[in-house]
């Protein structure tokens, strides 16, 4: 999937895990473990969000491990494995602590 990152609403850096979104219109939906312009580790969330009330679909994709401040306006996204599906949390505490688990998941999956 390729696309111009677009603006997010910044939840994803509230929570610690600083996203690159891209608009979406597919049927793929979940949390994967994924690369970004072929040589960044990341994990990917594809679909709604509903724990934030946002049924609209988008890509949005934290890289593993980045230290850059500039990345490319247009980025491409390979999903390599599917971690899990799209879940409704409680509450951000309990959607931050999945993440952390998904990015241990992907960190491990990568070595």
């Amino acid at each position: 999937m390729k696309g111009s990152v677009i603006k997010g609403n910044g939840v994803g850096t509230k929570l610690g895990f600083p996203t690159l979104n891209i608009a979406y219109n597919g049927d793929e939906s979940g949390v994967f473990v994924a690369k970004v312009n072929g040589k960044y580790p990341a994990v990917a969330h594809v679909g709604e969000r509903p724990t934030i009330g946002d049924k609209k679909q988008t890509l949005e994709v934290h890289l593993l491990n980045f230290e850059g401040e500039d990345f490319p306006q247009t980025i491409e996204v390979e999903l390599l494995e599917r971690i899990r599906g799209t879940v409704h949390f409680g509450s951000l505490e309990e959607l931050k602590a999945q993440i952390a688990l998904d990015v241990q998941f992907a960190k491990n999956w990568y070595t």
